[in-house]
């Protein structure tokens, strides 16, 4: 194809593989999504494709890819240095574009002679008498510098004919009228944020094609760290190939949390490839300004003694250094994590001297300018203990208020101990962020060392202080479920609290929730939790907003209330969306506490999505209720699903993460531990082991009651599990508790069932289905397996169309635990209907509403919007729809409702 080219009698040769197109890999991550946008030049208008990004972030292979695909004639050039004179690149231009078949002479000797504009123009003109599309590509034009080339680019593309795609892969901006073409709708351009990968293609590129075999949340993690920087995940991958760390050792686990631009392989890379190409007065603005988190030019100016340091960013980000603008007008930026810990490794290494003047002046600057975390960051960084302590007094409450807890515990476990203990308000901070982590040994020490040090504080700062120990050491009372003491604490923190102190009053009257709900009073626990949420509100307290807004739908999940508890969850969502709340770990339990409710409406596939991301926050928030709550709702999403294996491991990690002593701040962790056991052989030994072997009918002790009446039904001690549920039945009912009702009820006819009484069977199932209709409960009974079935086939009168739906539900699982290759959890037998059946229950207005929806194909979402009704209200009445139709998929309720005339 390349066997003409040449070069004139005074050039050097050409190399023809310079001409060459890189062939797509076969063993490549598929970009689908930015092949699309490729795509639409072809389509459009677009007089230029750029692909402006640092190295290794794909541009090369993302370009092959597309090439391969459209199958369009293609000149490719791979320019280097030598390429910078106009009449060498015009050499390789008319090389490659001679091989197009456009009437343009091959042989690059012809053109040695002729400036780049003449040869530019014939080009044109040969391009515009050609009828087919063709691309040219540009591979790595930050190398050309030469003015003149620069301006026959330009003039090609101001004039180039339609038929012509021109692409550039450069990892800086050719100064061209980039703005312009962008204005005119002309440009198509993808940077370094577009072609990072996604954590589905990080983990497709690091499981299926380097052939590791890591976690997601191993990837998860290498995707944060090397912020979707495809060489960077390559570097760890090539790194994690070594024999050790074995997968899914701890050593491997540390590696990855370790990795970092300190790494041998990232360390040659970005050395040979990006820092040693900088001249020297870059290099060393690169290396002193790499000790800051965020970058703005005043700065960089008062820590460097540089001038001119806004423009200079502003060139670093034109030249695709790594670095990143965080907000439109430029005024702040961040570097890549991977080049940044390169950087600050080099400039330790290099100037230790430097690194620790760096950050005094860091710290000082950001203390003048009220940025007092960037300030705190900077004064540990180099150790002053006694401005770091005096900064975290200061921003302790604001950090805490945000529900930035790791962060403030990282503070606070790097200040010297006896520093920490000198300052009441430090103290009782400090205890309530171990005790998200599970530290309780040294919550307790916390708390005591504050109210000693309350002696020293003078009013009316000590009544303030005497207030938020009181308001704290009330959580740690209610997760013992002393409500006395709780409330007992609630007054004196109410006592000793300003009224205008609503931050922390908020914080007072969830506790009192808490009370309230330990007693059993559910209403007034949920008054208390709405109060509390408005309360924090005002107070602009985000992080006690979500808190209580989560313990107010774990609230209204005990009340069986699971459509309002579905819309508390999802309101809260929305809310930490809008404040960029969702990585705080109770926006996590709130996902979870979502999941649950669509688990118990059979909506696996919705439960098992919510539920996993909120894992995942409760894993980097190390919150080990969340963590908790979450794997044990995974695991009892899994079995639903027939994924046995997920469901094991699932059930395993809340094992090792639960004791059986181990308690936490949430309060639902208590259930969470309950339900974890009921799927445990030992069951019966674990409740025993747990000291909260049940005495009296509370509401702390009702979830352990519950698991142990399973496991004596297990055992066919019948009489005894009637006994007990005879028991704690009526503080139940009386305290409104009917999620719990119904499971009893659901217990009581499984044990009746058992002991061949199948009229009281039948009884206690009715009653169960009376309470659960509304609602909408079906896992509660599906998950009882066979017997249940075969209860609910029994149901005669106006329960009979529920019991229907519930049977359903059955057969949905069966074929769900069929199509996994299982045989899922024994709890589906297989049932026929007939499609041809008419409905036993009209469908309602709003389900013909939705129904008609369905058919035209709108989303749930859509219909949401539409509607102006939350999603798992839509997703609610979707599952109505199907159960009436006897369906279990958007075709079959569309088919099954033509054949019923229902869309006629």
């Amino acid at each position: 194809m390349f066997a003409s080219v040449s070069s004139g009698p005074q050039s050097d040769p050409l190399l023809v593989t310079k001409l060459y197109i890189p062939p797509a890999r076969s063993d490549r991550v598929p970009r689908r999504a930015l092949i699309a946008r490729l795509n639409a030049a072809l389509r459009g208008d677009a007089a230029l494709i750029l692909l402006s990004a640092p190295v290794g972030s794909g541009k090369t292979s993302l370009l092959s890819e597309w090439i391969a695909q459209n199958k369009l004639p293609t000149a490719w050039i791979s320019l280097d240095e030598r390429d910078n004179e106009p009449a060498r690149f015009g050499q390789y231009l008319a090389a490659a574009l001679g091989t197009l078949e456009i009437g343009l002479d091959p042989d690059a000797g012809q053109w040695a002679f002729v400036s780049l504009d003449s040869l530019i123009t014939q080009l044109i003109n040969h391009l515009a008498e050609t009828a087919s599309d063709c691309v040219l590509v540009l591979e790595d034009y930050h190398v050309i510098i030469d003015p003149a080339i620069h301006e026959a680019m330009r003039l090609l593309i101001e004039h180039r004919p339609p038929q012509l795609h021109l692409a550039i892969t450069t990892r800086a901006d050719p100064p061209w009228p980039l703005a312009q073409l962008r204005t005119r709708g002309q440009l198509i351009e993808l940077r370094g944020h577009d072609l990072r990968f996604t954590l589905d293609e990080a983990q497709s590129f690091l499981n299926h094609i380097m052939g590791l075999d890591l976690s997601g949340e191993a990837i998860a993690a290498l995707e944060t760290k090397t912020d979707g920087w495809i060489a960077g995940l390559q570097l760890a991958g090539l790194a994690l190939q070594t024999p050790l760390p074995a997968p899914g050792s701890a050593d491997h686990a540390a590696f990855i949390q370790a990795f970092a631009g300190s790494h041998r392989r990232v360390v040659d890379y970005l050395a040979e490839q990006v820092l040693s190409r900088q001249p020297i007065p870059v290099q060393r603005f690169l290396l002193e300004t790499s000790i800051l988190e965020r970058l703005s030019g005043p700065l960089c100016e008062a820590i460097t003694g540089q001038g001119q340091a806004q423009a200079r960013l502003e060139a670093l980000e034109r030249a695709n250094l790594f670095l990143l603008p965080q907000d439109d007008q430029r005024r702040w930026y961040r570097y890549h994590p991977l080049f940044a810990d390169f950087l600050r490794a080099r400039l330790r290494e290099l100037q230790p001297e430097r690194w620790q003047e760096l950050h005094h002046r860091a710290a000082e600057w950001c203390e003048r300018h009220g940025l007092l975390a960037q300030a705190v960051d900077h004064a540990l960084a180099v150790e002053d203990a006694e401005q770091a302590t005096r900064l975290v007094e200061q921003i302790a409450e604001a950090i805490w208020r945000r529900g930035e807890m790791m962060r403030l515990l990282g503070w606070l476990e790097a200040l010297p101990e006896s520093l920490l203990r000198a300052r009441p308000r430090l103290c009782i901070f400090h205890a309530w962020t171990l005790n998200i982590v599970g530290r309780y040994d040294v919550v307790q020490q916390r708390l005591q060392e504050a109210e000693l040090g309350l002696a020293d504080c003078a009013e009316p700062e000590r009544a303030t202080l005497r207030g938020m120990l009181a308001a704290t050491c009330a959580i740690v009372a209610a997760m013992d479920g002393q409500t006395d003491q709780v409330k007992a604490l609630v007054q004196q923190a109410l006592e000793d609290l300003p009224e205008t102190n609503l931050v922390w009053r908020s914080v007072v009257t969830r506790n009192l929730g808490n009370a309230y709900l330990l007693d059993g009073q559910t209403e007034a626990a949920c008054a208390a939790f709405t109060e509390a949420f408005h309360l924090s509100e005002q107070a602009d307290n985000t992080y006690m907003a979500l808190v209580s807004l989560y313990e107010l739908a774990e609230a209204q999940i005990v009340q069986g209330r699971l459509q309002p508890a579905a819309q508390t969850c999802e309101s809260a969502i929305r809310l930490a969306e809008a404040h960029g709340a969702q990585e705080l770990t109770v926006t996590g339990a709130l996902h979870i506490a979502l999941g649950e409710v669509l688990y118990e409406w059979n909506a696996l596939d919705e439960s098992i999505q919510h539920i996993q991301t909120g894992l995942e926050v409760g894993r980097r928030g190390q919150s080990l209720g969340v963590q908790v709550c979450g794997s044990t709702r995974l695991g009892r999403v899994a079995r639903a699903r027939g994924e046995t294996q997920l469901a094991a491991e699932a059930f395993q990690q809340a094992m090792q993460l639960a004791p059986v002593q181990r308690r936490t701040s949430f309060v639902a962790h208590h259930d969470a531990q309950a339900q974890l056991w009921r799927y445990q052989p030992n069951a019966l030994q674990l409740v025993q082991a747990s000291g909260r072997w049940p005495q009296s009918p509370t509401y702390m002790a009702e979830a352990v009651h519950l698991t142990l009446a399973r496991a004596w039904l297990d055992r066919d001690r019948l009489a005894d599990v009637i006994q007990l549920l005879n028991i704690i039945r009526p503080a139940a009912e009386a305290a409104g508790r009917l999620g719990r009702v119904i499971e009893m009820c659901v217990l009581e006819a499984l044990t009746h069932q058992a002991n061949d009484d199948l009229a009281s069977a039948l009884a206690a199932l009715e009653q169960a289905l009376t309470l659960a209709a509304p609602a909408g409960y079906t896992r509660i009974f599906v998950d009882e397996g066979e017997p249940m079935a075969a209860l609910l086939a029994q149901v005669t009168g106006p329960l009979r169309s529920y019991a229907r739906q519930l049977l359903a539900a059955f057969e949905q699982g069966d074929k769900r635990a069929g199509a996994r290759g299982h045989e899922g959890d024994g709890s589906a037998p297989r049932l026929s209907h007939s499609p041809a059946a008419p409905l036993i229950e009209p469908l309602s207005d709003r389900e013909q509403e939705i129904l008609r929806f369905i058919a035209v194909g709108l989303s749930s979402q859509d219909m949401a919007q539409r509607l102006v009704l939350a999603l798992s209200t839509v997703q609610w009445h979707i599952k109505n729809i199907y159960s009436k139709l006897d369906v279990h998929s958007r075709t079959q309720a569309v088919a099954r409702a033509r054949e019923l005339g229902l869309l006629n």
